[in-house]
């Protein structure tokens, strides 16, 4: 038996085998980034977490697992505590709104980048976890902190052509 290969074009983002899953996280990555440009301090975060709760419970439904709001924003505050240094940097962007126009404009693009990087790991953390058969209790939290603080960078240019894209 003969496999076909396809050429993938130099820069392609690949996201997984699940065409719907990874539209979800597309568009949630691109709306979290909307996020980093609210321009009160702080509110911009709050946006970003339940956002990021939709895009997981969006997840679940598409893989038939069930959702507790709860555990989603206990997960998503554990893993995101687990990248401290890049969280306390999303806090400063954040923070840094106060000053009008500059500052505002700078904690937005920092902001936005980093929105977009934390929601496009999340959610390939959480389609890789339910493809496997995984649900909200299973997750292994520590693993997916280490995955989350290991790809972060990466994923701030993944978040950017997401953002070219759309």
């Amino acid at each position: 038996m003969e496999t076909a290969s396809v050429e993938i074009p130099e820069g392609a983002i690949i996201y997984g085998t699940n065409a719907q899953a990874d539209a979800i996280v597309k568009d949630y990555v691109v709306y979290s980034m909307g996020t980093g440009f609210i321009p009160i301090p702080v509110a911009d975060l709050v946006g970003l977490i339940g956002l990021q709760v939709k895009m997981v419970h969006s997840l679940s439904e598409l893989y038939d697992v069930p959702f507790s709001e709860e555990r989603v924003k206990g997960i998503l505050y554990s893993m995101l505590g687990g990248i401290l240094p890049v969280a306390g940097a999303g806090l400063l962007s954040s923070v840094v709104k106060i000053i009008p126009v500059i500052g505002q404009a700078a904690g937005g693009i920092s902001m936005a980048t980093l929105a977009g990087a934390s929601t496009y790991t999340i959610g390939r953390i959480f389609v890789k976890h339910f493809e496997k058969d995984g649900d909200l209790e299973d997750l292994d939290i520590d693993s997916a902190k280490e995955d989350l603080k290991d790809n972060i960078n990466d994923a701030k240019t993944k978040a950017r052509n997401i953002k070219k894209e759309s």
